[in-house]
């Protein structure tokens, strides 16, 4: 029991703290202290107590801890359940789950050590753990608030070896600090942003890199990546065998480009404490296997550019958190992906090897605008160009006396577009999609892709699933939208053609509108309704939607 006591003094500190109104669990406490050696290896305890307050809020009580099972070590993890006016009693270790931290890597050493507790509301869940972790630089960061949930004390400390300088810069918070102690109080429940707290220590032996400027993160990784960069005899004979009788540059990138992204995507990350993350491995390796990482696939198709003398840098990006990457903290850290930027006739080219569905000199969406660094000396932060999807789309339908509709749509998509359609083709799931989407009935699709090149060509005929109202007006206006959920902005050129029986009479049509995002006019021709209308990618203007309809009516 004394040793409980002992152990459980956070605990005590907090368990006494009032929860707030209309919360289905409350964190008392969640608290990180880490200790750092002059190697830059640190040893991290991290504590956590959670008061469960509704039986939605149960699924709260659980914590997790990751660890490097090659190079670092799990020290300890415990944790306890105490039932309202009970004892705490402490959660059996067989009851704790053990699991890759990353389950779609083909192999990595960071697992994760899970725990999750039966508590009823009124209980209180807390844990502690202990874990040496390798650091290929010493930088830190803390996430104050990592959920929903409010938070009554948050606490970061930091050990650092003597004679060390400590420059913390926080986000989305001011905490408290004193000496190396920060800390949050009373954080309330769904911030806007998560308050966080980024560290870099500059060490004084020249082992350790020091990262004072983005110029500083770029040479540092550049010096991990460049020699795998090198064009190596199977390297060079296979550029040369993928450009045989190839004449400009741009057809050799193409080419070569086409060959990597068709590589399987597979990771294999190890060596993670000594900067194995950022290390990509040997393009003649990734060659050889005929998989590779992000960084892997990039350096390949570095080095077959190198081969035939084509320039290129490899490029760090986040592919799933841009906000992560502030100029004001220069860190590898804040990185997850890689890709490439190429020094084609045409300009610079930025191409993801990793994406399969986009061509040539178009990224995905999560990565267009976003914050970047090349790996070169002296770089520092830039930001890659944005770039909207097109589309061109001819729809002629017939509308019959009775509402029914059929019809047909020729349309051709480029960039994120005709990418985000070509994954769906990809996976047999465009038919249906489009059925669903609109409505219809497809009675026949074609698609003609271009791919490796940017461009995809889609026929479709199709019939209206059902009769359209005939009682009454009828309203024809939809928004002018491409089919799929694009996250990017996206430019559509859109001419509809509609055949009317002679029971339809057009009753009321619009004049024609213009604004900085939209432009449409409307007009008959031989019994036939013709509407054109442009989408731009623009934030200024609004489509006027009750202004556009165009109202049919049956004749009696």
């Amino acid at each position: 029991m004394l040793a409980l006591l002992l152990l459980t003094s956070w605990f005590q500190e907090v368990a006494s703290a009032a929860s707030p109104m209309g919360a289905d669990a409350h964190v008392l406490l969640r608290e990180e202290s880490v200790i750092m050696d002059q190697t830059g290896r640190q040893t991290i305890t991290t504590r956590g107590v959670v008061r469960i307050l509704t039986p939605a809020g149960a699924h709260h009580a659980r914590a997790g801890v990751a660890y490097d099972s090659a190079a670092g070590q799990l020290l300890e993890f415990r944790a306890w359940v105490q039932a309202p006016g009970g004892e705490a009693d402490e959660i059996d270790p067989q009851e704790f789950v053990d699991r890759p931290l990353a389950p779609a890597e083909l192999h990595s050493p960071l697992r994760q050590r899970q725990i999750e507790a039966n508590a009823p509301p009124g209980s209180v869940f807390f844990y502690q753990s202990t874990v040496v972790a390798p650091a290929a630089f010493p930088q830190v960061e803390f996430e104050f608030q990592e959920s929903e949930l409010p938070v009554h004390l948050s606490r970061f400390r930091l050990s650092a070896p003597a004679g060390w300088e400590v420059q913390a810069i926080s986000f989305g918070s001011s905490p408290h600090r004193a000496g190396n102690t920060w800390e949050l109080r009373q954080l309330p429940a769904r911030p806007a942003q998560l308050p966080r707290l980024a560290l870099t220590l500059l060490p004084n032996q020249p082992a350790l890199p020091r990262f004072a400027t983005w110029s500083d993160v770029a040479g540092w990784l550049a010096t991990r990546s460049d020699a795998a960069a090198q064009p190596t005899p199977p390297v060079i004979a296979q550029a040369e065998s993928l450009t045989a009788g190839l004449t400009t540059p741009q057809q050799r990138i193409q080419a070569l480009a086409a060959y990597v992204q068709g590589l399987r995507y597979v990771a294999i990350n190890q060596n993670l404490g000594q900067g194995g993350g950022f290390t990509p491995a040997p393009a003649a390796t990734v060659l050889s296997r005929g998989y590779g990482d992000c960084k892997d696939k990039a350096t390949l198709l570095r080095a077959l550019l190198r081969a035939v003398n084509i320039n290129s840098w490899l490029v760090a990006t986040n592919s799933s958190d841009r906000a992560r990457v502030r100029p004001e903290w220069p860190s590898p850290r804040v990185f997850n992906h890689a890709i490439i930027a190429i020094e084609a006739p045409s300009g610079l080219l930025y191409f993801d090897p990793s994406d399969p569905h986009h061509a040539l000199g178009g990224l995905p969406p999560a990565l267009q605008g976003a914050p970047a660094l090349f790996l070169r000396s002296g770089a520092s932060l830039a930001m890659t160009p944005e770039q909207a999807g097109a589309i061109e789309r001819q729809i002629t339908l017939r509308l019959e006396h009775d509402g029914r509709v059929s019809g047909k749509i020729l349309e051709t998509a480029h960039g994120s577009a005709a990418a985000a359609t070509r994954a769906l083709v990809a996976a047999e799931m465009y038919d249906s999609y489009l059925s669903s989407r609109l409505g219809i009935q497809v009675t026949q699709l074609k698609i003609q892709d271009s791919f490796p090149e940017d461009g995809l060509h889609m026929y479709v005929e199709y019939e209206q699933a059902a009769p359209v109202a005939t009682a009454g007006p009828l309203h024809v206006w939809k928004p002018l939208l491409p089919w799929l959920e694009l996250p990017g902005p996206v430019a559509v050129n859109e001419t509809v053609t509609i055949e009317l029986h002679p029971r339809w009479i057009v009753e009321e049509m619009p004049e024609p509108v213009q604004s900085a995002s939209f432009s449409g006019a409307w007009f008959l021709e031989d019994g036939k309704l013709i509407i054109n209308r442009q989408l731009r990618p623009s934030s200024a203007g609004v489509i006027p939607v009750e202004r556009l309809p165009i109202v049919l009516r049956q004749e009696r």
